[in-house]
């Protein structure tokens, strides 16, 4: 397997913290590969448990992405970073803007059924800001981000080594997404919804890729 002959520091690497029973109870320290201004840096983080119980969020915004879910039209023909998505998260809050980021997929992480998180870098200048985007499977091969998805998560070089990874070069890539915030720092969620839409003599959007 590709990953038996990645160098181990470019795998993400967790230590389990253990009660007296030897069950693990939290992640005490973690080491992993992070992407920063086009670089993999390998960092480290230390956990501790929470000393207070955090809720979870509602039901509504933990779903994977639906296709059932009312389409409704861009708020404008303007194209967002991911840092402006970020700070008008609940200005955006289930609305759909357009994004525009470069070919290259940086990471890739199956969080449901055919669905996965992706991070990608969008094209704002004079600073590029990177984002995470939550995709149907068919739909990363369909625009070249991956040659054919995978389980699990996986960093570019991970995905590179196993022969999965798609164009890393090329025009940008522009598309929808409905943006849905999950609290004050967690980053929003950014579901794609599609390249194009168009409107029925109904008034009812849809989008496609």
């Amino acid at each position: 397997m590709a990953e038996a002959k990645a160098d181990p520091k470019e795998l993400p690497q967790y230590w389990l913290v253990l009660d007296s029973q030897g069950q693990a109870q939290y992640i005490g320290h973690a080491e992993m590969p992070m992407m920063s201004q086009g670089s993999v840096l390998h960092c480290s983080f230390d956990y501790a448990p929470a000393t207070e119980k955090i809720a979870p969020p509602p039901a509504e915004l933990v779903k994977t992405p639906a296709a059932s879910a009312p389409a409704d039209a861009p708020v404008d023909d303007k194209i967002y970073s991911f840092n402006e998505i970020e700070q008008h998260k609940f200005d955006l809050a289930g609305k759909v803007v357009r994004i525009e980021v470069t070919p290259k997929l940086l990471q890739s992480e199956q969080i449901a059924d055919d669905t996965y998180r992706v991070m990608l870098q969008d094209t704002a200048t004079p600073v590029a800001f990177y984002g995470l985007v939550e995709f149907n499977g068919k739909v990363l091969v369909k625009l070249g981000l991956l040659k054919k998805t995978t389980s699990g998560g996986h960093t570019w070089t991970e995905l590179e080594k196993m022969g999965l990874l798609g164009k890393a070069d090329g025009g940008p890539i522009t598309f929808y997404v409905r943006v849905i915030p999950i609290g004050e720092r967690p980053a929003s969620r950014k579901i794609a919804m599609g390249s194009k839409f168009s409107r029925g003599s109904d008034g009812k959007v849809t989008y496609s890729w």
